[in-house]
């Protein structure tokens, strides 16, 4: 449902080859994620373009002198390797994850995320605990573009549709005078056989990964209320996403119900 309503240029018949190319992606975040452990930087820089990423966060925090850096990410590539490797590369910080709902699988899963140093902290109510992180100089990283339900959402332009986002990226912005940046990852290698998960667990070590990185500029126009600058940022941010996802879609996340919410008077039924 995802590739009919957002990628409406791409003809039907090329959907089966796009879901095989992101199940390639999934695998591969989900490889390279379980490995970290055994990566150093020098073996980051080696296979990456990693060090111009770091540039940009460097430049970034030093425009912006004791701020910490809202560090925001979506479900695209290598989403589950950002945590770890801006600690490693960058500077420790505080990442908000949402809980599998099992104990066991949450300790687990944030063993690895919180490697180098990144603390972790529950997505159910962080709204000030990111707010504390970043007046208090602590880097905050998240995912941005999960579906989010109407009373916490404001309703951004998203491949030609409406889609709830979360307000809280925004908001914590504009209260804490914190920059904005956009990171991605993914993995990449050419000619590579995308027809399986065995074959990109297979040749994961052949992997090249791509770092992508984006300024947020959070300024408004003073004429604005506050709503309305929460309005107008979260759609920048939205816009970058479009745009990353549109230069090579495979990468993101296509089964979640992402416009699952609807604004108000229209029926939820986009997926049924």
């Amino acid at each position: 449902t995802n590739f009919r309503l957002c990628l409406k240029n791409h003809p039907a018949e090329t959907h089966n080859k796009l879901f095989q190319d992101f199940i390639f992606h999934l695998s591969a975040n989900l490889t390279l994620f379980l490995r970290f452990k055994s990566f150093t930087p020098e073996y980051l820089n080696q296979i990456s373009n990693l060090q111009e990423t770091i540039a940009h966060l460097q430049s970034l925090s030093n425009q912006n002198p004791g701020k910490a850096i809202l560090v925001l990410s979506m479900h695209y590539g290598l989403f589950e390797c950002l945590l770890p490797t801006k600690a490693l590369l960058f500077r420790k910080g505080n990442g908000v994850a949402r809980s599998f709902g099992l104990k066991k699988l949450d300790n687990l899963w944030n063993s690895y995320r919180s490697l180098h140093g990144t603390k972790i902290i529950s997505r159910a109510g962080a709204f000030k605990d990111i707010i504390s992180s970043l007046q208090h100089g602590e880097d905050i990283s998240m995912l941005a573009d999960q579906n989010v339900k109407a009373n916490h959402a404001v309703f951004i332009d998203f491949f030609g549709l409406k889609a709830s986002a979360a307000k809280s990226f925004a908001l914590a912005a504009l209260r804490t005078d914190s920059p904005i940046a956009i990171v991605t990852a993914k993995a990449v290698k050419e000619g590579i056989n995308h027809s399986s998960i065995k074959d990109g667990i297979d040749q994961s070590r052949d992997l090249r990964l791509h770092f992508t990185f984006h300024h947020i500029d959070t300024t408004t126009d003073q004429h604005l209320d506050n709503d309305q600058r929460v309005q107008l940022i979260t759609q920048k941010i939205y816009n970058i996403f479009e745009q990353i996802i549109l230069s090579d879609p495979a990468p993101w996340f296509w089964v979640h119900r992402r416009f699952k919410t609807r604004p108000n008077g229209e029926p939820e039924n986009l997926y049924t």
